[in-house]
């Protein structure tokens, strides 16, 4: 097959008798903590005064610069993530700033007076321009929205650079305001802005010291401008930027030691004095991750732009965690293959998931359906019950694995009822086949909720053939539950000719009061 080399490989996997999935691929070896949810991506690394930090836009690639306290020379390493490779770089200057290109093909480096444009895994220089020599160094970088504009600020000067040439479009000085819209550059930089920090740590004082502050020890403005973090002794205040109120107060452990708004606004990084670092989604006030403690105190954080990923730095020292806290970057197709090749010797009574593992495979369901939406790779007769286009609760339907499949089913109901190429209900299918009344049982109980044109399918095409092979008494769940609420609401399979998922950002649209976070399965690319 000419095109072999070119597919994404299928990864393997076993589960290690002190908890961990561990999966294979060709050249990479992946480990998940399933007892702890927590897994480093770079577990903490001593690697000297980190000045500045970024992660590329889906969190695979960490970009960092060191200098020692005497040195002029600057230090940039980039360390990815998943295979853990490295490159370092050496820069004529100590490095002021980072940031990734939005479409993640490259990197801007400031460094003393300089700007420099690297591929994103640091591999090669694409070009590099002095901004000016006369002016202080660069501090901060932006790129605008669709990546074709960057924004430079030398202390109360903001350059608007053509990163193409890096020669510059304008010059102009930040003003003494509290922040400088970079629209007024080019409308291509949307709703950012470059903050005057000096000008928040002043206006919002006020306001943490009536909260008990003595002094503010960490700040961060939101992209937009809209919003100011502010972190004193105990305590952590978001603060309306332009009315300077206070719209969501918390209570800190210790001092707030570093903060870092999203990408989009929506999340901030809080690095505390009991070396801790949580994520808080502010909308809701809810933490949203907690992200082990260090041997240092994090000061420095960067986020992702996909929010998938967090590092922080300080001391000397670094790390990067999954911003859940819990995962590791899932291999692209999201596969649950490598979940179930891994069996009890023949003949042992043992099932092949313990309530650890169960929760790991809920979890991940719940967030990412479509591990439940992809199909088994042909070939292997064991992950392959219908023959072909089986999919996770098929096979765990075959194995007779009620605990996981009555798990999963809480999370996501629709799994009972999706269809493939050969048949609509391969899952009861199977069940059938093989006079399970238990599973049937618990598939009639996930469907009686569906939208009515696939419950009168359910009554219509199975309920009789169930009833035949004498398994009445998996029926009567789905009629004690049919009295929900109805719904004219119709499905969309998200299936192509063949049974398998469509490789398209379209949801599958279920019914409103179908199981919670599981009525709703949609496909990641």
């Amino acid at each position: 097959d000419p095109q072999a080399n070119n597919r994404p490989s299928r990864p393997r996997g076993e589960w290690t008798p002190s908890g961990e999935l561990i999966i294979k691929g060709d050249k990479n070896v992946y480990v998940y903590d399933y007892r702890t949810r927590r897994d480093q991506l770079l577990p903490e690394k001593q690697v000297g005064v980190v000045s500045c930090a970024a992660l590329s836009p889906y969190g695979r690639i960490l970009a960092f610069a060191t200098s020692g306290r005497q040195e002029r020379q600057g230090h940039l390493l980039f360390l990815n993530l998943v295979t853990k490779g490295g490159k370092s770089v050496k820069l004529g200057d100590r490095v002021g700033a980072i940031a990734f290109c939005p479409d993640n093909s490259k990197v801007a480096v400031a460094f003393g007076r300089h700007i420099a444009l690297l591929a994103n895994d640091g591999a090669k220089e694409l070009r590099r321009a002095q901004v000016d020599s006369a002016s202080r160094a660069v501090d901060e970088l932006r790129w605008s929205d669709d990546g074709t504009r960057l924004a430079a600020r030398l202390g109360d000067r903001v350059l608007h650079v053509d990163p193409e040439t890096l020669a510059i479009l304008s010059d102009r000085p930040r003003g003494e305001g509290p922040h400088l819209r970079l629209a007024e550059l080019s409308r291509r930089f949307g709703s950012q802005v470059f903050a005057n920090e000096s000008f928040y740590r002043e206006a919002c004082f006020p306001t943490i010291r009536a909260l008990g502050g003595w002094r503010i020890q960490s700040l961060a403005v939101s992209h937009d401008g809209n919003l100011v973090a502010v972190g004193g002794n105990n305590v952590l205040a978001i603060i309306e930027a332009a009315t300077l109120q206070a719209v969501l107060v918390r209570e800190n452990k210790g001092w707030v030691m570093g903060l870092q708004f999203s990408a989009d606004d929506q999340t901030l990084g809080i690095g505390s004095h009991d070396k801790t670092v949580v994520v808080l989604h502010i909308a809701s006030a809810l933490i949203t991750a907690r992200l082990g403690e260090r041997s240092y105190w994090p000061s420095k954080l960067c986020l992702s732009a996909d929010g998938s990923t967090i590092a922080d730095a300080g001391s000397k020292s670094i790390a990067a965690y999954s911003c859940d806290g819990s995962r590791l970057p899932l291999i692209a197709p999201i596969d649950s293959a490598p979940m179930l090749r891994v069996r009890h010797p023949i003949g042992s009574s043992a099932s092949d998931f313990n309530p650890e593992r169960v929760a790991v495979l809920t979890e991940l369901v719940r967030d990412h359906p479509i591990l439940g939406l992809n199909t088994m790779p042909e070939g292997e007769a064991d992950l392959q019950p219908l023959g072909q286009n089986a999919r996770l609760l098929d096979v765990l339907v075959s194995r007779s694995e009620r605990t996981v499949v009555e798990a999963l089913l809480r999370v996501a109901p629709a799994l009972a009822v999706l269809p493939c190429a050969s048949d609509p209900f391969p899952a009861f299918r199977v069940a059938m086949r093989l006079r399970d009344q238990r599973t049937a049982r618990l598939l009639l109980q996930a469907s009686a909720r569906a939208p009515v044109p696939l419950r009168a399918a359910v009554a219509t095409t199975l309920i009789p053939e169930i009833v035949q092979l004498k398994m009445g008494g998996a029926v009567a769940a789905f009629l004690q539950d049919l009295a929900l609420e109805p719904s004219g609401s119709d499905i969309k399979y998200a299936c192509n000719s063949a049974g398998e998922p469509e490789q398209t950002p379209e949801l599958v649209e279920l019914h409103s009061t179908w199981g919670g976070a599981g009525t709703t399965i949609w496909l990641e690319k």
